[in-house]
């Protein structure tokens, strides 16, 4: 994963030192890289209860965010109108990943002044 990274830095926004608790889920990993390099559509599972009851969620992942001690999921809900900001999910929250065969054209972000990047 640590090569890809070199390969793929547009994937990834990092501030400050990498938490390595992520390192125990490489696949979950590895299917956000591609699926974001990719611009694939991708089924998530969101852990939303202390009971453990997921959420099934179509996503348009676009970037993963590094602020230790957190890694986020930046994207848009896949049915989410065009000026819909985008979400940041947590990534220990998530269950499962699936990606789908459908692409998605990347939304251009603003950054937090609401400037366009």
């Amino acid at each position: 994963l640590l090569a890809q990274l070199d390969v793929a830095r547009k994937v990834f926004q990092v501030n400050g030192g990498g938490p390595s608790c992520y390192a125990a889920r490489p696949r979950l990993m590895s299917t956000l890289f591609n699926a974001i390099a990719e611009s694939r559509e991708i089924e998530i599972e969101v852990h939303v209860t202390e009971a453990g009851k997921t959420t099934p969620q179509r996503f348009h992942p676009h970037q993963l965010v590094v602020q230790p001690p957190k890694v986020q999921l930046l994207g848009f809900d896949a049915v989410s109108a065009e000026d819909t900001p985008p979400r940041l999910l947590d990534i220990a929250r998530i269950e499962k990943v699936t990606p789908l065969d459908t692409t998605f054209v990347r939304r251009i972000l603003r950054d937090a002044d609401g400037a366009w990047e």
